[in-house]
């Protein structure tokens, strides 16, 4: 089968992982049961360090006389209960599909909603997404024109941004995680016997099958490819909770080899589980905050010096991403990935305390981000407006950040996009819709 060719940028795909990391692409059989998640690997390198949380699983305290220093096992996690989605809205007008993320379904009681500030965008619910992370989130789009042609979509490996139709999204997401595809050099796709069988199964995502996949990618150093994309759509399937911990899980039983092989695509799950954490109720991500800051304090001090200097290279690295989602500031100046000096965009984005900071340094930085203007001003607005002309191909990213933001100076934006070559209707559509 023909496909569309793929960006240029987009990753090479290794050889086919073991069947463990492939479970995801299966339906599961109804005269079987559900498959448990994979176990753990029973042997690690010599020089690898031993999980904080490592049970005693042959020798179990008494249950009436538990000895004080044996570990006892805890119980699973379970997710809290999901909270009750809000009524659908009325369809969009002109009978466009109707879109929704669990990603913010905590809403007011998330741990980001303490950033919120009123008025940056045109409504009440723009506010609360920025605060919670926007735009580094996913919609799933029903009612779509594409589902009719969801496998053939998913199959030429096609990308959407805020909005996948759901039927292509969910083949898509099992495609991904079994690692099912290639490339050909011709940028046509080829799926192996794991890529058939998930393009063929639409059934919703499982919890299980989520969580299994996201352990999965941190238990070895295989490749994989489109992870950001794939961590953001399995949030906005089945929320917050479910993602943090499963990664975070995973991260604490990870080898050696993993923490130290450099991977963009793993630093990418990682750097998104910084807005994953603002969009968890408080006491929650409060605790998963302390579980992150001891595998930190752990791995700095595995290495030969004891302590994390600067950042030399080092991309893709894991204990890196975390430094910045974990440290703010501290944690961009040390370990954010500069060009000529200047910190990169993506390694300001979770700095929630210091707008001078961040300002400063996107005024350097040539970003679509709206999310530095959210953190960092008005001032970064203008930056973006003195170099417009060097977004270049960009028009649709900045009118996906800057739709219903209210300054005035985001209206200059979108004039300015609805007058050039790349995007313009879509901008006059979005300016009429503000009833400009």
């Amino acid at each position: 089968m023909a496909s569309k060719k793929k960006p240029a940028s987009d990753k090479a795909v290794a050889a086919k992982p073991p069947a463990r990391a492939r479970a995801v692409a299966a339906a599961p059989d109804e005269d079987e049961p559900a498959a448990e998640p994979a176990a753990e690997p029973e042997a690690q390198d010599d020089d690898e360090l031993d999980s904080d949380d490592e049970l005693d699983s042959e020798n179990p305290p008494a249950p009436k006389k538990p000895a004080a220093t044996a570990a006892s096992e805890p119980p699973p996690w379970t997710p809290p209960p999901r909270p009750t989605p809000p009524p659908r809205p009325p369809k969009p007008a002109g009978g466009g599909p109707w879109r929704s993320t669990a990603a913010l379904e905590h809403a007011e009681k998330a741990s980001g909603a303490r950033l919120i500030k009123p008025g940056f965008t045109t409504t009440k619910a723009g506010d609360l997404a920025f605060a919670l992370g926007f735009p580094h989130l996913e919609y799933i789009a029903d009612d779509h024109p594409d589902d009719a042609r969801a496998e053939m979509i998913a199959y030429e490996r096609r990308s959407y941004r805020l909005g996948w139709p759901r039927n292509v999204a969910i083949r898509w997401c099992r495609i991904t995680a079994s690692k099912g595809f290639k490339r050909t050099p011709q940028g046509a796709t080829e799926l192996d016997g794991a890529g058939k069988k998930a393009i063929k199964n639409g059934t919703p995502l499982t919890p299980e099958e989520v969580a299994l996949s996201l352990k999965a990618m941190f238990s070895d150093t295989t490749s994989y490819e489109d992870l950001r994309e794939l961590v953001r759509l399995f949030e906005a399937f089945l929320g917050p909770d479910l993602i943090a911990v499963s990664i975070i899980d995973a991260l604490e039983k990870s080898s050696n080899n993993v923490w130290n092989h450099q991977d963009q695509d793993r630093a990418s799950v990682m750097h998104h589980l910084g807005f994953v954490l603002l969009r968890l109720p408080s006491g929650h991500a409060d605790k998963l905050r302390a579980r992150l800051a001891a595998i930190f304090d752990r791995r700095v001090k595995a290495l030969p010096t004891k302590e994390l200097g600067p950042r030399k290279g080092e991309r893709g690295s894991l204990l890196r991403t975390l430094d910045i989602l974990l440290n703010g500031r501290a944690g961009a100046e040390r370990s954010g990935e500069r060009n000529e000096d200047a910190i990169e965009a993506n390694d300001l984005v979770h700095i929630h305390n210091d707008d001078k900071f961040v300002r400063e340094a996107a005024s350097r930085l040539v970003s679509t981000d709206a999310r530095l203007v959210f953190l960092g001003g008005e001032p970064v607005l203008d930056h973006m407006l003195e170099v417009f002309p060097r977004f270049r191909g960009l028009h649709h990213l900045l009118l996906d950040g800057f739709a219903e933001v209210a300054s005035p100076k985001a209206v200059l934006l979108l004039e300015r996009i609805a007058k050039g070559r790349e995007v313009p209707d879509r901008a006059k559509a979005v300016l009429a819709a503000r009833g400009l």
